[in-house]
């Protein structure tokens, strides 16, 4: 089988897995037109765990004269069909057919590039094009946005004005982009064109809803349909203060579900007794598809330095407030609850910042006791790269580097902004610096493994695992013919 053929064949196996959880497809289509000819611009397919008369339908989407943006409900028997003919370079829709081309390609060369076949984790936040569920993703990519608007009379400033003045108006094609075709990730002039492919896997824990108190965990639940409740497992993996962790599979019997509001969803209490910090896994056949870490406040003794913070903060209520703040005016007390947490966890740390003298530092240092590793931190409440915060920190931490060389210096970014909230342009650009980056999702594990008692030097691997991965580029932009 050709190479190129192998991603094809990983997804279809993939959701071969689980063949009861979805009953259609719900295809949506940004197109514009070139020298009377449609191509793609976005295009996503979304199995959908409904029949084919319950999918949701987006009504008045605008059908123009060179904007074309649809939506249609297929069964899900179209799905290699649909697969294959994007692979062939053009889909026939009812009466339209959609180029899946690259535009500015050679001749031979122009068809869409499969970029691989992907699990998306939703407890893995920096890379979920698709954020409600974890899901399979299968993913065809041509040249830019711009290479297709370059092609176009009056180009793009022509085109999002007929869309916002059409009968039927989005702004512009970025609105159509993010709310009738679904995608976040904003439609930059050098983004692909691309088709994509989701198949969720419809259970998640609700965060909001767990918590772990004096031994008792409560867990709750949620499915997108009675075929993906019934098919959820949960798993367990608790530590404590013995050497011997906790590991099982909890049994969510089928009464235990309640549908509500269009979802399922399931509660239920584990007896984790002389535990300090669990995980739960939510299964759906061989594939975990949510994770949650939880810690029990109310367990001391192993770590006397969150033992007296305790006296003070009893459910550390406090110190998470202080996390999540934001607007520029919480700026201070975020950096003051970093340089906590990090000291809890067993970091020396030397805050700098709230001090004008030293305004060319970075606003926390934290060193590991023993050892060369040393974190230069910078802190923000709102985007990462506010008043040029990434290139600052690359520059600061070079400077220690050069100054310091015996040590190993890990630049990290720190924002009380949701995942969605952080733009992937800056994502791409601490990527490419090697800077890890901590969002308010990646606050809260930070804090329930110190909290939970977890070694210093796990601590850091962890950090380590915050550098953001690029999302994929064409191989036509990097020299493929």
């Amino acid at each position: 089988m050709a190479a190129e053929e192998k991603p094809v064949q990983e997804f279809i196996e993939a959701v071969g897995n689980s063949p009861d959880l979805w009953q259609a497809l719900d295809l949506r289509v940004l197109a514009v037109r070139v020298a009377g000819v449609w191509h793609n611009l976005l295009t996503r397919c979304y199995l959908s765990s409904r029949t084919l008369k319950t999918v949701m339908l987006l009504p008045s989407l605008p059908s123009l004269e060179e904007v074309w943006c649809s939506q249609h409900v297929l069964p899900l028997t179209d799905l290699e069909r649909i697969i294959r003919d994007v692979e062939g370079g053009e889909l026939q829709l009812g009466k339209v057919r959609i180029l899946y081309r690259a535009i500015r390609a050679s001749p031979g060369q122009d068809k869409y590039h499969f970029s691989g076949y992907s699990f998306n984790d939703l407890s893995e936040r920096f890379r979920a094009p698709y954020r409600p569920w974890s899901s399979h993703q299968l993913t065809a990519m041509g040249n830019t946005v711009h290479d297709v608007m370059i092609e176009v009379p009056g180009r793009r400033v022509r085109l999002d004005n007929l869309i916002r003045s059409s009968a039927s108006p989005f702004d512009g094609l970025e609105g159509l982009a993010r709310y009738a075709v679904g995608s976040l990730d904003p439609l930059e002039p050098n983004r692909l064109c691309l088709f994509e492919l989701f198949a969720p896997l419809e259970v998640l824990m609700r965060t909001e809803d767990c918590q772990f108190e004096r031994g008792i965990l409560h867990y709750a639940l949620r499915a997108g349909s009675k075929a993906a409740a019934e098919a959820t497992r949960l798993g367990v993996f608790a530590r404590g203060r013995t050497p011997v962790p906790h590991a099982g599979t909890v049994t969510v019997r089928p009464d235990q579900w309640r549908e509500s509001e269009g979802y399922w969803e399931a509660q239920g209490d584990l007896n984790l007794a002389d535990h300090r910090v669990a995980t739960l896994f939510a299964r759906l056949g061989p594939y975990a598809a949510h994770r949650v870490t939880l810690f029990d406040a109310g367990v001391g003794g192993g770590n006397p330095r969150l033992d007296v913070f305790r006296t003070f903060d009893p459910s550390f209520d406090v110190l998470r407030e202080s996390l999540t703040i934001q607007g520029s005016q919480g700026a201070a007390q975020l950096d003051a609850a970093v340089a906590r947490v990090l000291g809890l966890a067993g970091f020396q740390v030397v805050r700098l910042s709230g001090d004008k003298r030293l305004e060319e530092a970075v606003d926390l240092v934290a060193h590991a006791p023993g050892g060369p590793v040393c974190l230069a931190i910078e802190c923000t409440t709102g985007p990462l790269n506010s008043n040029g915060k990434l290139g600052k920190l690359v520059a600061r931490a070079e400077g220690i580097r050069k100054d310091c060389p015996q040590l190993d210096v890990q630049g990290v970014i720190l924002t009380s902004l949701d995942t969605a909230q952080v733009l992937q342009a800056d994502l791409n650009t601490a990527a490419d610096e090697k800077l890890a980056v901590l969002c308010r999702e990646d606050v809260e594990e930070l804090l329930a493994l110190v909290l939970g008692g977890s070694e210093l030097s796990d601590v850091l691997s962890w950090i380590g695992t915050r550098v953001p991965r690029k999302p994929p580029t064409s191989p036509m932009l990097s020299g493929r013919r």
